[in-house]
């Protein structure tokens, strides 16, 4: 399986490399992908009108290896899994290629989810995976601290803007599989300011936190205040905001207030609803340690949010751990597989021989349109799937 999305992988590439498709020219220069990042990345495309099935095929993989890589339909084989997306190579820790994420590049597209993965197979848990681990793990173990971001363009944007230690959830919560690639290291959250990642702002924390002391974890924050994503605000001034941003970080109390207090007007509340949003914001504080929870206490008796005696009233109630007003936080971690998928089932497709076993990206002409490589293509018979087979 290894070896099939390795050459996947490649095939992925070469069609980025060489394709004439213009909305994908289109979209990598509104992204501002450029042949670097390109590279760095190894993003590719996925024709819906090229087979890798045969491509697989031709490089003399068997049916069960193709149909166990996640790189086909499940219901006709034939078919591909991912069509008329950008690729990302998903890696393990040791650099194997064990997976895919797939962008659709209309994002008015309603009838396609933004994203498509690649779904669970021997060699992919997506509770032991993070995205771009691998090529930046030895700058994290020299900084001793790393950014975790919702998806691979805010990686990229992130990568852009020279901080190089960055990894992607991809949609999902932080296991403690993950949490241990990262331990004794500062994490630093940028999550999108919309309500999904707001959510998975505090749903991550809640991982972080109950495994920091285990596994000698800090945290901090950066405060993205505006409605944008981090390459959308990459793409603002060429990075200029996005670099402020990032290295303006709040650490736990501080971000504490700011989620809680502030962003809640807590001021002008009714005294149950001040209560409800106290009680939430004790729960995370209980994992502050001394010194900076005393820091915590003292700003919000100073700034009038509450006084002392309620301060104390409510933390010998409500400061507890394991967030005991979570129901599920025993089990916070619950691997969704049921994506909703759109299988393009169609049998247009183009069958070819491909001969990339020198394949060199660096081979590739700048007009990224005609490759400095042997490429023997073949037009075959179509085939069709298992079943619309009638011979």
């Amino acid at each position: 399986i290894i070896d099939v999305l390795s050459d996947a992988n490649k095939f992925f590439q070469y069609q980025l490399l060489t394709s004439n498709n213009l909305e994908l020219k289109n979209f990598l220069n509104k992204r501002n992908l450029d042949r670097k990042i390109i590279k760095d990345f190894e993003i590719g495309y996925a024709p819906k009108n090229i087979s890798i099935f045969q491509y697989l095929k031709d490089r003399k993989h068997n049916d069960y290896e193709i149909n166990s890589s996640s790189l086909i339909s499940q219901n006709i084989p034939e078919a591909n899994f991912f069509n008329d997306r950008l690729t990302f190579p998903i890696k393990d820790k040791d650099g194997n290629v064990v997976g895919f994420s797939a962008r659709i590049m209309n994002s008015n597209d309603s009838n396609n989810v933004k994203y498509l993965n690649s779904y669970e197979t021997t060699v992919f848990k997506k509770n032991e995976i993070l995205f771009n681990y691998y090529n930046c793990k030895e700058i994290i173990n020299k900084t001793r601290e790393v950014y975790i971001v919702e998806g691979q363009f805010d990686a990229i944007a992130l990568h852009k803007i020279n901080f190089k230690n960055v990894v992607a959830t991809m949609g999902t919560t932080l296991s403690i599989k993950h949490l241990n690639l990262l331990k004794n290291l500062k994490l630093n959250l940028f999550f999108d300011n919309d309500e999904a990642g707001k959510k998975a702002t505090l749903k991550n924390l809640k991982s972080i936190l109950y495994f920091k002391n285990n596994l000698n974890l800090n945290v901090s924050f950066i405060i993205n205040n505006l409605n944008k994503d981090a390459d959308e605000i990459f793409n603002l001034d060429n990075g200029q905001t996005l670099t402020k941003l990032v290295n303006n970080k709040l650490d736990l109390s501080e971000w504490l207030i700011s989620e809680f207090l502030d962003k809640n007007n807590f001021k002008s509340l009714s005294n149950d609803k001040k209560i409800n949003i106290l009680k939430s914001m004790f729960e995370y504080a209980y994992y502050l340690d001394s010194l900076m929870f005393q820091m915590f206490k003292s700003k919000i008796i100073s700034e009038k949010y509450i006084d002392e005696n309620l301060f104390t009233s409510l933390e010998n109630e409500y400061l507890k751990p394991n967030f005991p007003s979570d129901q599920n936080f025993q089990v916070y971690i619950k691997l969704n597989n049921n994506n909703s998928i759109v299988f393009n089932t169609s049998n247009n497709y183009q069958n070819y021989n491909y001969d990339l076993n020198n394949f060199n990206i660096d081979e590739i002409s700048d007009e990224n349109i005609i490759p400095n490589l042997n490429f023997k293509k073949k037009k075959k018979k179509i085939i069709f799937g298992r079943g619309l087979d009638i011979s």
